[in-house]
């Protein structure tokens, strides 16, 4: 029989694998997930970004439309009282630049720079022996004009002896001739000799007169030389602190107070040079400077450049010169008191009164210079220290007064912005706006207002020209705050200026709060019984 076509063995059964799962999905599932993926993503992601976009322009907008807000502070009135602090030097009252008006070599010094030294103490003693031979050489003279006096009057006398014999021969001669007992002649020789013994009266007479004369020109020279020789002892004026020595022992002096040579001694600092001679006080030190002299100096004169021997000064009192500003000027007045301040006592005022002003204002820097006497018993404040001299002084007319980061520094000059009510145009753009009333019933129009400034105190400064008191100005303004600009004000801290004082009560300087009546305008158009811009 035919054979029968083999059959094939029977698969055998496929045991499942994961790959071959996969490749069992079919391709609208895995679609499927990826459709559901992307909508996942898209929802959590685009939507919430979207959202915070449309929130962001909202945002946004609301801000551009919101009103800015500002700090305002009221324009007030200064304190009728302030403090007025000035520096100064401190400077002696009474000051002696004590010089030599004899010529000689120093022979001995009985002081030195720091000593403590009464009125006529002697300081010093200076060696002249051509003046001492002078005053010797007077003195011979002046006993010569004395024997030459001596002489010419006992002259005199002779002449007068001889003149009254030669009066009574002419008184008898004369009887004589009337009875003619003598000639004519004789007679006429008798009263020729009488004439001739007057005029020899009159002559030594004359004699005598010059000789006087003579001895009272050699009594002048002698006493000229003796003050000279006197002047060898260097003597104190007053009683003092020498506060400067220019010389050593055995120096060459000469009648202008200068040396031979420089001095190594301390000369207490800078000095002046003026023409006054031994003993002579001052009590305004010379007023041009001596240079100095080489790079070492200190801008002291040395000896050899004709400076003083000693200087010499009274501290029991002081005094300071001090440069009041021309807007103070009216408020201070001889009499008044002050207070002095140095560092060296920081918390201990020394007091003072002002003792006399130039009545005059300089006319390059525009102050008025003044003079504060203060005593000094124990001798703490010392010459040439540096202080400060308060007063308390009252201002008939104070001016207006803003804190200081109000003034705004343009290149035009210094501004301010002043806040003023909204105009119709302006409420009418906030109602567009949709601003709610209370806002609108805040908010306050900018008006950039040039000014002139007065003192400043740092943290307040005083405002001459551009403002009027009650108005409001912004303080730290930013960028926003221009010409025309609507804000809302809120109230700045109080103003705290150094060197301003309240008294009794007057002028606080606090601002009123922003809900004062102050701020309380007209919503449209200008403040009643308030002066235009115009009139600024």
């Amino acid at each position: 029989m035919p054979d029968s076509p083999t059959q094939p063995p029977a698969p055998e059964p496929l045991q499942p694998t994961p790959g071959r799962r996969i490749a069992s999905i079919h391709p609208w599932r895995i679609g499927l997930i990826a459709a559901v993926v992307i909508i996942i993503v898209f929802v959590i992601g685009y939507i919430p970004r979207r959202k915070r976009e449309q929130q962001a322009r909202a945002a946004a907008q609301r801000e551009a439309q919101r009103i800015p807000v500002v700090l305002a502070a009221p324009v007030q009135r200064s304190p009728t009282f302030t403090t007025l602090l000035l520096p100064g030097n401190i400077t002696p009252v009474t000051e002696a630049y004590i010089y030599a008006r004899a010529t000689g070599y120093v022979r001995h010094r009985y002081a030195d720079i720091g000593d403590r030294v009464t009125e006529g103490q002697l300081l010093a003693d200076i060696e002249a022996p051509d003046l001492d031979a002078q005053v010797l050489q007077a003195r011979a003279m002046l006993a010569q004009a004395e024997k030459q006096l001596d002489q010419a009057r006992a002259t005199l006398e002779n002449s007068i002896a001889q003149e009254d014999l030669a009066r009574v021969t002419w008184d008898r001669y004369r009887v004589l001739v009337s009875d003619g007992a003598v000639s004519r002649q004789d007679a006429d020789t008798e009263i020729a000799s009488y004439r001739v013994a007057q005029a020899n009266v009159r002559l030594e007479q004359a004699a005598v007169h010059t000789a006087e004369e003579n001895v009272s020109a050699n009594r002048a020279n002698l006493d000229h030389l003796l003050a000279l020789q006197d002047f060898e002892k260097v003597r104190a004026p007053f009683a003092g602190i020498i506060t400067a020595r220019n010389f050593d022992v055995g120096a060459f002096i000469n009648a202008s107070g200068s040396t031979s040579g420089e001095s190594t001694t301390p000369n207490g600092g800078t000095q002046t040079v003026g023409q006054l001679g031994v003993g002579g006080a001052s009590g305004t030190p010379p007023s041009q400077p001596v240079a100095p002299t080489s790079p070492t100096d200190t801008g002291a004169p040395s000896a050899a450049s004709g400076s003083q021997l000693f200087r010499e000064a009274r501290i029991s009192r002081l005094r300071i010169l001090i440069n009041v500003p021309q807007d103070c000027a009216p408020s201070v007045a001889p009499g008044q008191s002050a207070s002095v301040y140095v560092q060296e006592y920081v918390n201990r005022p020394f007091p003072g009164r002002l003792t006399r002003t130039s009545s005059s204002l300089d006319q390059t820097v525009r102050t008025l210079l003044a003079e504060v006497d203060l005593a000094n018993p124990q001798g703490l404040l010392l010459p040439g220290m540096y202080a400060q001299v308060e007063f308390v002084a009252q201002r008939p007319s104070p001016p207006l007064l803003v804190p200081g980061d109000g003034v705004i520094a343009e290149a035009n000059g210094l501004q301010a912005a002043v806040l003023e009510t909204l105009t119709a145009q302006d409420l009418a753009h906030l109602q567009q706006q949709n601003t709610p009333e209370s806002q609108t019933r805040q908010a306050r129009r900018i008006h950039i207002q040039t000014v002139q400034v007065g003192r400043d105190y740092g943290t307040a400064v005083e405002i001459t020209y551009g403002l009027r008191e009650g108005e409001y100005i912004v303080v730290n303004p930013g960028d926003m705050v221009r010409e025309g600009a609507i804000v809302i004000p809120q109230a700045a801290p109080p103003i705290v200026g150094e060197g301003i004082a309240d008294r009794q009560g007057q002028n606080a300087l606090h601002p009123a709060g922003i809900g004062s009546p102050s701020m309380a305008a007209p919503t449209g158009g200008e403040p009643k019984g308030e002066t235009k811009k115009g009139g600024r």
